[in-house]
């Protein structure tokens, strides 16, 4: 016969409010976000610069927004060859 175990409720804190190193984009990542952003239109780049030269870039960030700039830039470029008339 087994006796009850006393089930308590535990919190687990996966992290930190700081960044750790397991968080922080690769410098390739970075280079390459920071790359891409410097083809953005200055209108784009305004939305983003606090992100992209900020002290830290995460590489959830960068994953994520690499594929965003180049749609950005794959849009401007063809509206540059587009004919305006």
């Amino acid at each position: 016969e087994f006796e009850p175990v006393n089930e308590q409720n535990v919190t687990y804190k996966y992290g930190n409010d700081t960044s750790s190193g397991d968080d922080t984009a690769s410098d390739g990542q970075k280079k390459f976000v920071r790359d891409l952003f410097a083809k953005l239109p200055n209108s784009e780049k305004e939305k983003y610069d606090k992100d992209v030269n900020g002290k830290t870039m995460s590489w959830q960030y960068a994953k994520e927004h690499i594929p965003l700039f180049q749609e950005i830039i794959e849009k401007v470029e063809k509206e540059k060859d587009t004919a305006p008339f």
